[in-house]
């Protein structure tokens, strides 16, 4: 249920995703719903822990990869998310986007897992950006912490205009933007 949750909710959001839709998805009973998970709310919140989870192997397969240079690691790591958003169709978003806009007026505990989400996204881009600096990929002056989190805004306000578009050139200007800018040279 988690994973077909996790897709409905990329593609709808969390409001459209009904407890039936997510049950027919995952071809289980829908009263097995409840027997899983004490509301539809904690079904979200475990749904963005599972969000975390893909966001942490791709940083850590990619950016945070010791064995890739940290310039080529970034370049690998855009390449992925644009491939997904491709295979998408552009269609769907990000999970955090949607939840930003959607569950922030819910509970606390709904809202305290959605920043930690996000501020384990800046992390994993500013571990990145201190690969980055260390090689001499990016200025040694930049404030890695800061343009991590400027990197998470960014990319997440690309890929909601991706999806309104339905194509990847605020993507692509996103990523344009970062190796001119953030990254040594040009892409």
């Amino acid at each position: 249920m988690l994973k077909e949750g996790l897709r409905l909710c990329l593609s709808n959001g969390f409001s459209a995703a009904s407890v039936r839709n997510i049950t027919r998805a995952a071809g289980a009973p829908l009263g097995s719903f409840a027997n899983h998970f004490a509301s539809k709310e904690a079904f979200g919140i475990e749904i963005l822990a599972l969000y975390r989870e893909t966001w942490r192997n791709r940083f850590h397969a990619n950016l945070l990869n010791e064995a890739i240079a940290p310039r080529e690691a970034f370049v690998q790591f855009f390449d992925v998310l644009r491939k997904d958003q491709e295979r998408l169709e552009y269609k769907a978003g990000c999970l955090l986007s949607h939840y930003s806009l959607e569950v922030c007026s819910m509970s606390d505990e709904f809202r305290a897992s959605l920043i930690e989400a996000h501020k384990e996204r800046s992390a994993g881009f500013a571990a990145g950006l201190r690969r980055a600096v260390a090689a001499g990929d990016a200025s040694p002056d930049i404030d890695c912490d800061e343009m991590g989190a400027f990197l998470d805004e960014a990319l997440q306000g690309a890929i909601m205009k991706v999806r309104v578009e339905r194509n990847p050139a605020p993507f692509d200007r996103f990523r344009k933007h970062v190796f001119s800018s953030i990254l040594q040279g040009s892409i």
